[in-house]
C-alpha cells in the first residue's frame, strides 16, 4: 500500500497542489474527536479524503503541527448508498508531528465508515482502529457544503 505522509498531505493540499496521481477532497465541518493512544488532539475544521495509486484514506489534524492518516486499499471499500459513502477497512495509521524526523507508521485493524458528503446535508466520518501501540479514533461531521476537489 502507498503510505500516507499525513502532515505533508494536509499542507500540500491546503496549498492547492497535489501529486499528479492523487485525487483529494477537502471536507469542511467540525472535528468532534481525534484521539491517539497518548491522548486527544485538537483538530481543524476540515479533513481530507484522498485516493492515490491503490490506496484511499482520511487525514485529520490540527492544521499546523500534527496529522493522523487512516489508510486502506481502495478495492476493499464497501459502498453504501452509491459510490460516495461506505466503509473503508484500515490497514495503516500514520502519525506525523513537529519535531519528528519521519512519520510513525503502524499496522492497523479497523475501519472508517463515512456518509455521502455530496447530498447537501451534514455527513459523518468515523474511524476506529487498533494498532500495536493502542487505539486511534476520529469523528468528523461535514457542514453540508460540497467537498473541494483537487487533482
Amino acid at each position: 500500500m502507498m503510505r500516507f505522509y499525513a502532515t505533508a498531505i494536509m499542507l500540500v493540499l491546503e496549498a492547492g497542489a497535489a501529486h499528479a496521481d492523487t485525487d483529494a477532497w477537502r471536507l469542511q465541518g467540525t472535528c468532534k474527536l481525534l484521539s491517539t493512544p497518548t491522548g486527544k488532539i485538537e483538530c481543524a475544521g476540515y479533513a481530507f479524503y484522498t485516493e492515490f495509486d491503490t490506496a484511499s484514506g482520511f487525514t485529520f489534524g490540527d492544521g499546523q503541527h500534527t496529522a493522523v492518516g487512516f489508510e486502506g486499499e481502495t478495492k476493499d471499500i464497501t459502498h453504501i448508498n452509491g459510490d460516495f459513502g461506505g466503509a473503508l477497512p484500515i490497514g495503516l495509521v500514520e502519525v506525523t508531528a513537529d519535531g519528528q524526523k519521519s512519520a510513525q507508521i503502524f499496522k492497523a485493524s479497523g475501519n472508517c465508515v463515512y456518509e455521502n458528503p455530496l447530498q447537501g446535508v451534514p455527513a459523518t466520518v468515523r474511524c476506529y482502529v487498533s494498532t500495536p501501540s493502542g487505539v486511534y479514533k476520529a469523528e468528523f461531521v461535514t457542514d453540508g457544503s460540497k467537498p473541494t476537489h483537487s487533482k
